[in-house]
């Protein structure tokens, strides 16, 4: 073989051995190949390992941008420090009044990339849910504590996640007991001491304690009991009385309420009394009262007369006051007083009034009677006692 054809079989066999530029890429036309943005390496995923370490870097797409002459497909590649997302959630219980319903919101979960999934796991083996969005509502079938996982990916590629667990309690729903309490001024005649009740507090479970703070610097008291509470004050004044009440519910739930008292002078009751004249003006069965013998510091607005006859009750402003009965007979005549000051304290008398037949001038033992009387001389005036009187009347009622 002549030494030029010895060249070419020698050429031949290099280009077998070594491979012809360009027969590699046959297969793929170079223009299929992406470019890779700024700040992306086209690279083999061999030299990316070996560069940045395996799982410190990330592919910008599944489309290769080029390819090694022993075929190995290059991609665009660029270092990163893979961020994992922080899930977390908020639940709320008895949502729209079914207080076995919970809706949860993952929406406190972050993640530099943004969150693409969440898939919730409610621990009552129920299959695990999932949403593109962050809240989900899930119905239990019975009252108990429950293990919640969400869990959380993010929009990186390749993606990460992120998970969190936390326990939430399924309950009946919780009611909230209702405090009250009224209060009495001067109980046991005491201007310092106030009785308090608190009958008017309430709960669906029941009440179990009641504690009571007087607004006087007077350490706390504790009652089983709502009624025939006393506390004597040190001086009068305003307080401010607060009660607190537990129920029985577990745990307790606890209502509270305050109320301002006022601790004022004890009011001073009236004193109701009258004396009375018969026959006065001379007329038979006329009887002339007088209530000045009534007493109070406040003095009075009202003089209330009931005169045992059937006849109305009468309402004056003075002491004095005349009646005409329709006959003889005995009466229960009642004097009802008002306060000057306080309407609301009265005082009361009632005495037995005799009025003897027509004909016959009886006194008493009144002072000052109002209205003009007959100047008679003491000694020309009989005086009958009240057991002559009723025998007299007796008497008459035998004919």
């Amino acid at each position: 073989m002549a030494g030029a054809d010895r060249i070419w079989l020698y050429l031949v066999i290099l280009f077998i051995l070594i491979g012809i530029p360009g027969m590699a890429n046959a297969a793929r036309p170079p223009d299929s190949y992406i470019n890779c943005p700024q700040g992306w390496t086209c690279i083999s995923s061999t030299n990316a390992i070996a560069r940045w370490g395996a799982g410190n870097f990330q592919t910008y797409s599944n489309n290769p941008c080029g390819e090694s002459p022993d075929g190995e497909l290059y991609y665009c590649y660029a270092v990163s420090s893979v961020t994992k997302p922080i899930a977390d959630f908020t639940c709320q219980t008895g949502v729209e009044n079914d207080p076995l319903q919970v809706c949860c919101d993952g929406s406190s979960s972050s993640d530099p990339d943004g969150i693409s999934m969440y898939y919730w796991t409610f621990g009552d083996r129920s299959e695990e849910m999932s949403s593109d969005r962050p809240g989900f509502c899930h119905s239990y079938p019975n009252w108990g504590t429950y293990t919640v996982t969400l869990q959380v990916v993010d929009r990186a590629f390749p993606p990460q996640s992120g998970s969190v667990i936390k326990s939430i309690t399924v309950q009946p729903p919780v009611t909230i007991p209702t405090a009250d309490f009224t209060h009495s001024l001067h109980c046991g005649g005491n201007q310092y001491q106030v009785c308090f009740d608190a009958s008017l507090s309430s709960d669906p479970d029941g009440i179990s304690r009641y504690y009571w703070t007087f607004g006087d610097r007077s350490p706390e008291v504790y009652s089983d009991e709502p009624k025939d509470i006393p506390h004597t004050y040190p001086s009068l004044g305003t307080y401010s009385v607060t009660l607190r009440v537990f129920d029985r519910s577990s745990p307790p739930q606890i209502g509270t309420i305050t109320k301002t008292i006022t601790l004022t002078t004890l009011p001073t009751i009236p004193t109701a009394d009258f004396t009375y004249q018969l026959n006065c003006n001379g007329i038979p069965n006329q009887v002339c009262y007088d209530a000045s013998p009534s007493s109070d510091p406040d003095g009075f607005n009202q003089y209330i007369w009931t005169f045992g006859d059937g006849s109305s009750d009468t309402h004056v402003v003075q002491p004095g006051y005349t009646h005409t009965y329709p006959s003889s007979g005995i009466y229960a005549v009642t004097l009802t007083v008002v306060d000057k000051e306080n309407p609301a304290q009265i005082g009361t008398i009632t005495k037995s009034v005799i009025i003897p037949p027509g004909g016959i001038t009886v006194t008493t033992t009144a002072s000052n009677p109002p209205g003009p009387r007959p100047k008679t001389p003491g000694s020309m005036i009989p005086v009958i006692s009240a057991l002559g009187l009723v025998a007299i009347l007796s008497r008459k009622m035998r004919k």
